[in-house]
């Protein structure tokens, strides 16, 4: 799809874990091992790593939670682990943005893989992307009131300043936007933005927070239906920016 190669940081205490996926994808990639924490952090430093898969079976104690704490939503953190529901809640608790189990097809995993990769690459090609010709779908936007958001783009904007969210805030956001003032139960969530992946309801309501920390016009907007889910309440949301604008006049 792409004939440059990306780098691809495999971070695993298991050598067989790495040399494995360096095989399936050195076609594609440009692979980094990391056997530890230490080495992880400095080849994402030193190399400007941006796409990172971690072998969730023989974890690095806290590995995820720090990398995404020292390095925030500017990596995307796939996690390949087992199928319990407990591995898979704590995953994106602390952090993870997409989750493999071990018999997922090679060819779902690759092109997770380089869709990721073309979601980092779009925000630097943004002025340029604008300013070239387009079709019609690759132009389409959604807007609520300050917010913007690009679907095919992966992109977010407020106020016209982007914001750098996740991929499952980013399609948690869509979400929203897509159908304001309706409720999106927990079960709807997990079945259209997490795809049917087994994740608790508290992994949810975690990831809904950050959105709403990350995109601060959503905090009262996103209306917590308890035992339910949550709805978009557009007439908060409006009621909210008018109150801005009197402040700021």
């Amino acid at each position: 799809m792409w004939t440059d190669q990306y780098d691809l940081l495999l971070i695993s205490t298991d050598s067989s874990f790495c040399t494995e996926w360096e095989q399936m994808l050195s076609g594609s990639f440009k692979i980094h091992r990391a056997p530890s924490e230490q080495v992880a952090f400095f080849l994402i430093r030193e190399v400007q790593i941006k796409l990172v898969l971690i072998d969730l079976r023989h974890p690095l104690h806290n590995v995820v939670q720090t990398i995404r704490s020292q390095f925030g939503n500017a990596l995307y953190l796939f996690g390949l682990g087992q199928a319990q529901s407990q591995q898979v809640s704590q995953a994106f608790r602390s952090g993870v943005d997409q989750y493999f189990l071990p018999n997922s097809s090679p060819d779902f995993m690759l092109m997770s893989l380089q869709a990721a990769k073309k979601r980092l690459v779009l925000p630097q090609n943004t002025q340029a992307v604008q300013s070239s010709h387009v079709s019609s779908k690759e132009r389409s936007r959604i807007q609520l009131g300050p917010i913007e958001v690009f679907p095919f783009d992966h992109l977010a904007k407020v106020d016209g300043i982007n914001h750098h969210l996740s991929p499952i805030q980013f399609k948690l956001l869509l979400a929203f936007v897509s159908k304001t003032d309706e409720l999106l139960t927990r079960e709807w969530l997990q079945e259209n933005v997490w795809e049917n992946l087994e994740i608790s309801p508290r992994s949810i309501d975690a990831q809904v927070s950050k959105l709403k920390k990350t995109i601060h016009l959503l905090t009262p907007s996103i209306i917590n239906v308890y035992g339910k889910g949550y709805i978009l309440n557009s007439q908060v949301l409006f009621g909210h920016i008018e109150d801005q604008e009197k402040q700021v006049a």
